[in-house]
């Protein structure tokens, strides 16, 4: 049942931009936290600009008014700090922006005075504040984004009238002056729809800010779960972001917030209920579920922890970026929840030959929640030692004629060659450690493509990212090469031959034949080979 207050605060209101602004400044309007931050691009910002100046309605605004809820908030929007909510009074409703904050966030950082870089929690940290009208070009910009000699009115003096005046009496020609008058005026005279929603239920108001957010730019289930969730003494977000801290210390700290979020599901589906999906988005179930055990989101982080270790130690993958999916870690800390693997090495070698055939068969490419629910299965029988692992398909596809970070086969090629342990260019010899560490650290940045403009595995070489220019010219201008650096680079004698020849389609053609004989000597032992030629063509 909703908690109402008096009707006469439920009527719509029409208000001005300005006033709308000021509430925010005033500690009048907040933005609760179980908002996602600002995720317009610069051209929606610059567009929302364009309406007002253009007299398009932007839309109505919903708020919440509440005497008994005493919500989390931003302390920082637009790049300017906000003042801090007032102590609650009794009777006295205070009013939570629901739908808005894209548009507001927007205006207010465009349009409010004195930026500053205090360290207060944002909702848009990362973004750039400088907005300012081209009195010539007759159009809004970003300054930063791009370079303009004209003359520039900057937003946030519109509202500004001695600011403005000031502005103006540097300008030379009265059309700019005139110019900088009308758009003034626009925004000073420009109103906004305000729908207010008032009741003492907070449920009844995280719903309504779901329903209003399922169209348009959607949120995503991390975002919406972190809204369904949302009370006084819990943030899932503040939560993810702990479980992060925590990740730092085993180099995992860059773990996307829906992985975190897919383990806690994962948790949910085994010991808590079968209505949880994996793969798919249903944020009311998960709600349901992280509500009623929030206890799992503190367990799947040490697990979190624990398969990160383990990864790095019989793996070499020391961050998630390196995984060629991200299921098997989200399914080995379930495994590593119920089984302490450390201590037991015949199910670690199981395991390892589960995660290295699913990698190679590509068992996760578009895979579906049943998929899902009997890998899982599997690995849990795996982890119990009840089964041993068995292969099915014993075909794979041939070494990828391109190489692109993101795919699963490029990463199995770059796991292979960091095996090598490749040599730097100065130091020599370069431990197993130290390349992984190179790998974790600077990802698809630690690859270099001796020849830029072909994207082949062959043409790719794990180095240093200040090494690049030093490696190139040693691999094209030199000639002598110890027998341990072209081993530890995967490049045969052969192959050698053909670049100090200058043959360099030769050279990429014979290191290719080392990369895949290197691919099938480690696939072998599982069980697999390649689709023949005549196939895979």
């Amino acid at each position: 049942m909703q908690k109402t207050l008096p009707s006469y605060l439920a009527e719509p209101q029409i208000q001005y931009l300005s006033q709308l602004l000021d509430d925010i400044q005033n500690g009048n309007l907040f933005i609760p936290k179980f908002q996602r931050g600002l995720v317009w691009d610069d051209k929606q910002r610059l567009d929302l600009l364009r309406s007002i100046k253009e007299g398009i309605p932007i839309g109505s605004l919903m708020v919440w008014r509440t005497t008994q809820h005493h919500l989390a908030t931003f302390g920082k929007i637009g790049g300017q700090s906000l003042p801090p909510q007032p102590e609650p009074t009794p009777g006295v409703p205070r009013a939570y922006l629901l739908d808005g904050h894209q548009r507001l966030s927007t205006l207010f950082g465009a349009l409010e005075r004195v930026p500053d870089n205090s360290a207060t929690e944002s909702s848009d940290a990362e973004e750039n504040w400088n907005f300012f009208y081209d009195l010539e070009d007759d159009d809004f910009i970003l300054q930063g984004r791009r370079k303009s000699k004209h003359v520039l009115l900057p937003l946030n003096v519109l509202l500004d009238s001695l600011t403005l005046f000031k502005f103006q009496r540097a300008l030379k020609e009265e059309a700019l002056i005139e110019r900088t008058d009308q758009l003034s005026t626009v925004f000073r005279n420009y109103k906004v729809a305000v729908v207010p929603l008032v009741n003492n239920d907070l449920e009844y108001a995280i719903t309504a800010f779901k329903r209003i957010n399922s169209s348009g730019r959607k949120l995503d289930e991390v975002d919406m779960v972190a809204a369904l969730t949302w009370g006084e003494t819990f943030d899932l977000r503040e939560e993810l972001n702990k479980i992060k801290d925590r990740l730092v210390v085993v180099g995992w700290g860059t773990l996307e917030d829906k992985f975190i979020l897919a383990a806690c599901k994962t948790r949910l589906s085994v010991s808590i209920s079968d209505k949880i999906s994996i793969s798919n988005a249903d944020a009311d179930e998960t709600s349901k579920g992280l509500k009623a055990n929030p206890a799992i989101i503190n367990e799947v982080a040490e697990d979190l922890v624990k398969v990160a270790e383990f990864l790095s130690n019989h793996f070499g993958i020391k961050s998630p970026e390196l995984l060629p999916y991200s299921y098997q870690a989200i399914f080995l800390v379930e495994a590593i929840h119920q089984v302490y693997l450390f201590e037991n090495k015949d199910v670690i070698e199981q395991l390892k030959r589960w995660f290295w055939y699913t990698s190679y068969t590509e068992e996760f490419n578009g895979i579906k929640e049943r998929g899902l629910q009997e890998v899982l299965e599997e690995v849990l029988s795996l982890a119990h030692a009840k089964t041993s692992f068995r292969s099915g398909k014993n075909k794979i596809n041939s070494l990828p004629k391109r190489f692109d970070f993101r795919a699963a086969r490029a990463k199995l090629v770059l796991l292979r060659l960091a095996e090598l342990q490749p040599h730097h260019v100065t130091k020599g010899e370069a431990t197993g450690s130290e390349v992984a560490e190179l790998l974790a650290v600077h990802g698809k940045n630690a690859v270099i493509r001796v020849f830029p403009s072909n994207s082949s595995p062959e043409n790719c070489f794990i180095v240093s990212p200040k090494d690049h220019p030093a490696f190139r010219h040693r691999l094209l201008e030199q000639t002598k090469w110890s027998n341990a650096f072209l081993k530890s680079h995967a490049i045969s004698k052969e192959a050698a031959y053909a670049l100090k020849q200058g043959d360099y389609d030769k050279f990429l053609e014979e290191r290719r034949k080392t990369l895949i004989e290197m691919e099938k000597a480690f696939i072998q032992p599982l069980g697999l080979d390649y689709e023949s030629e005549e196939e895979e063509t």
